[in-house]
């Protein structure tokens, strides 16, 4: 993995946090999130939760992740990067 990608992943984080509107749609949210968790951790693990109504914001953000199975994190933090620029 090149320094410049990492680099760039780790300002996108930042601008994540600290400069993205906090009413971003939620289906937006959910691809941040599964981007920077396929960026940083890799494939999903573990069992999906469960759908009760404290834990449909958990599944979605799961299946979110779950969809980019398979895709490198070079790829997923390139992906993060895109999507960040094209929300400032």
């Amino acid at each position: 993995m090149s320094d410049s990608l990492e680099t760039e992943f780790q300002a996108a984080a930042v601008t994540a946090l600290n400069n993205l509107s906090k009413s971003l749609p939620n289906t937006t949210k959910i691809d941040i999130y599964s981007f920077f968790k396929q960026a940083t951790k890799g494939d999903v693990t573990g069992a999906r939760p469960r759908i009760i109504s404290s834990s449909i914001a958990r599944a979605m953000m799961y299946d979110g992740w779950k969809k980019l199975e398979g895709m490198s994190k070079e790829d997923s933090k390139q992906k993060y990067i895109d999507l960040i620029e094209s929300l400032q």
